[in-house]
């Protein structure tokens, strides 16, 4: 029961006519069930009902919904649940319990509005942290094969014996560094340009001429930095296994301009490497890709299987 409501709280409408709906909904269960317990109460406590109905309102519908019910609730009750039924002219005992009502009702709704955001943010903050554990999963599987190419490249280019040793732990080491990059993320910015040269330079078999990076010196806020670091990892392990750096003369060129003074465009482009071909399945790399950053940045993505290359297109919102 506690799951059902996080999540319907989660999940509350963001349209007008939605969040009218929770409200007349909530104002006609407190009103019939005020009628009902009429004959048991009379007119005393005209707003037993009310203040229960006020907070699902407020939780379920948001606060344009607690504020709608908050409005409608005193005349409603009055008029329709309250003996004699029907009249339009309030005495001022109503309207001084109106104004009560008022004063109680506003309390609920701001608090429930505040609670409601703390319960989309903890489920924003879940969803974030399954994803996370997935790419977890993913990675284990994937640095399997971006090391076994990596000894490749190395043993092609060394030709074996001590130097393939020294160049291929000095790229593991490098590619252990490039790790850090996803827990530094989760606790500070770090400017677009480290992100990229620290996040692909594992992947460039010490040729770091492989890889062009064209944009003004901006720094991302946190929670954009680690989803764009995943994505990354992910276009330089694709790139490695069967794209622009599994060959000896390919090069990846990421550029990034705004759109808007808010809003960035960012494009990864392979070129120099084998004929690319959009996947036969989805597999969780694929959504990684096709997801780009989280909701909150209002993320666009393209991805372009061209003939010279992959072109992964993300564009995003840059501030709050």
């Amino acid at each position: 029961m506690n799951e059902f409501i996080r999540r319907r709280v989660a999940r509350q409408p963001q349209t007008i006519a939605g969040q009218s709906g929770v409200a007349a909904v909530c104002l006609a269960v407190a009103v019939l069930s005020r009628l009902a317990l009429t004959p048991l109460l009379g007119a005393s406590v005209p707003y037993v009902t009310s203040f229960p109905m006020l907070l699902v309102a407020t939780l379920l519908g948001g606060a344009r919904a607690g504020l709608l019910f908050l409005i409608s609730a005193p005349l409603a009750v009055m008029t329709l649940a309250i003996p004699p039924f029907g009249r339009l002219a309030l005495t001022p005992a109503d309207l001084t319990g109106a104004l009560a009502f008022f004063a109680a009702g506003g309390a609920i709704v701001w608090l429930s509005h505040h609670l409601s955001r703390t319960l989309r943010d903890l489920d924003a903050a879940n969803v974030q942290e399954h994803l996370l554990v997935l790419e977890l999963h993913h990675r284990v599987k994937n640095m399997l094969a971006v090391v076994q190419s990596l000894a490749a490249q190395t043993f092609t280019a060394t030709g074996g014996g001590p130097a393939f040793r020294a160049a291929f732990t000095e790229r593991l080491i490098a590619l252990g560094r490039a790790q850090n990059v996803l827990s530094e993320a989760a606790d500070a910015s770090i400017p677009l340009g480290d992100l990229v040269r620290r996040t692909v330079a594992p992947f460039l078999g010490g040729r770091d001429e492989r890889l062009s990076i064209t944009g003004d010196d901006i720094r991302l806020r946190a929670d954009a930095v680690i989803d764009l670091a995943l994505c990354l990892h992910e276009l330089g392990t694709n790139a490695t296994k069967h794209g622009a750096l599994s060959g000896r003369d390919g090069r990846i060129d990421v550029s990034w301009r705004h759109l808007t003074p808010s809003r960035l465009e960012f494009v990864w482009a392979e070129s120099g490497g084998p004929p690319v071909a959009a996947p036969s399945a989805r597999g969780f790399g694929s959504r990684l890709l096709s997801r780009g950053l989280s909701g909150k940045v209002h993320p666009h993505v393209t991805t372009e299987f061209r003939r010279e290359g992959l072109v992964w297109t993300l564009q995003f919102d840059t501030a709050d």
